[in-house]
């Protein structure tokens, strides 16, 4: 039994070693441990989860990639496109076409030579910006042969896009060609155009004028033909026909419009949303020269076209003159002659004998005499200090400048200097005490 109780004994040892080292004890293990996670931000060199590299422009998809982002940044739904598409396509299809587009989506398309497209094609065969964007995409998945974009530096739209789907079959390729966007984004709307063109306009403060006016549509023949308008602070005073002295009867004045009237036109156009308008403005001044609407493509015989021309002042000017050009033009005058004569006529509301003609005759630089023209009656002497020598004239010229008027307006004669038309406002804001003068058949004598 003595040896039974021994082996009791040690497995007894044995099971409570064990139990100990499962247990483990108080004391620090010298074994190595992981290190706990830290709290807080945790900072990684690793992009964003979700976040797409970025685009390598050496691609097809990294420089659409740019493109569309430099178009999405703008923000445009709204603008006008003028496009071209490329294809082995029937002529109708293929035409530039001027797309509407509304809220990011293809209002309409109209030809901007006047004819219609059917919309069906329009929809089918054209695309917006974004659908262009989407064409290139299609294309790059497709792994079409080859693929030809160049994007707008600046906007990003596609200027052209031309694809070749597959080498070995022929004409399947496709493109598109952007000849214009407008947008209010870029400024050059028919909007931004008109205001730009009001601007010039009022600068150039006309407020009396005339220019010949030729409206061309579906109307009678009456309406048709050009006319002479003259207009005088701002209102229509007088109409007509170029060559004629007879003016149209009182009720067809209204009829007619000064370059307000105009500016309100292509105003009335934009309002409408007309599917073509077309309008040239004056580069200096900024009147319209020429103008075509179409207000609905689809209607006929609503088509409107004007054009203006011959535009001068009511004092026969257009662009102020410096006192630079006066000391030219004395320089000129001084190698001249002092013996002359000329028609003479003052424009002005006053007691000089405005609107009448009178020859004038000088001799050493002073007048002798003056006559209504084509008339022998000599006017009286007492008469003789309401008209001037060209050196009186320039002198009336000089007192413009020095009295600072608004306005001084002169044509001098490019070879012997003397003016030939003068005008001069004094003040803007008071009416009727401008003056001016016409000298016509100058001759020395």
């Amino acid at each position: 039994m003595g040896y039974w109780n021994k082996r009791i004994a040690f497995l007894g040892v044995v099971v409570i070693a064990l139990v100990a080292i499962a247990c483990g004890t108080d004391e620090p293990s010298s074994s190595p441990t992981a290190t706990p996670a830290p709290t807080g931000t945790v900072v990684s060199d690793l992009p964003p989860a979700g976040d797409p590299p970025p685009a390598d422009p050496t691609t097809d998809a990294g420089q659409l990639a740019l493109a569309r982002a430099r178009w999405a940044a703008l923000d445009i739904s709204d603008y006008d496109v003028t496009m071209s598409l490329q294809c082995f396509c029937p002529l109708n299809v293929s035409k530039m076409v001027d797309l509407k587009v509304r809220d990011g989506v293809i209002a309409r398309g109209v030809r901007p030579a006047g004819s219609d497209v059917n919309t069906e094609i329009v929809l089918e065969r054209y695309r917006t910006v974004e659908g262009l964007f989407d064409f290139v995409a299609d294309a790059i998945e497709q792994e079409a042969h080859s693929i030809t974009a160049i994007y707008h530096p600046e906007h990003g739209y596609p200027e052209s896009v031309f694809v070749d789907f597959v080498s070995n079959i022929a004409d399947e390729e496709h493109g598109f060609t952007i000849e214009k966007i407008t947008a209010a984004a870029f400024g050059n709307t028919a909007a931004d155009e008109l205001a730009a063109a009001r601007g010039l306009w009022l600068a150039a403060d006309l407020r009396s004028y005339s220019f010949t006016f030729q409206q061309l549509c579906f109307c009678p023949q009456e309406i048709t033909q050009p006319v002479l308008i003259e207009v005088r602070y701002g209102q229509v005073e007088a109409v007509s026909r170029p060559g004629s002295e007879l003016q149209l009867d009182p009720p067809s004045i209204s009829d007619y419009l000064p370059v307000e009237g105009l500016f309100d036109l292509v105003q009335g156009a934009i309002d409408r949303d007309a599917d073509v308008i077309e309008v040239e403005y004056h580069t200096a001044f900024g009147y319209p020269v020429s103008a075509f609407f179409d207000y609905v493509q689809v209607a006929s015989d609503e088509e409107l076209k004007f054009e203006v021309s011959g535009l001068i002042g009511g004092d026969g000017f257009l662009g102020d003159s410096s006192e630079a050009d006066l000391l030219a033009a004395r320089t000129l005058w001084q190698e001249g002659v002092g013996n002359y004569q000329f028609v003479f006529e003052w424009h002005c509301f006053c007691g000089l004998g405005a609107g009448v003609s009178v020859e004038i005759e000088v001799r050493r630089n002073a007048i002798v005499s003056v006559r209504p023209e084509n008339s022998d009656a000599l006017l009286e002497p007492s008469e003789l200090g309401k008209y001037m020598t060209v050196e009186g004239l320039f002198g009336f010229i000089k007192d413009g400048f020095d009295r600072n008027a608004a306005r001084v307006r002169v044509t001098y004669d490019p070879v012997l200097g003397y003016p030939a038309e003068a005008w001069i406002d004094y003040s803007l804001n008071i009416i009727d005490e401008e003056r001016g003068f016409s000298l016509a058949d100058f001759s020395p004598n």
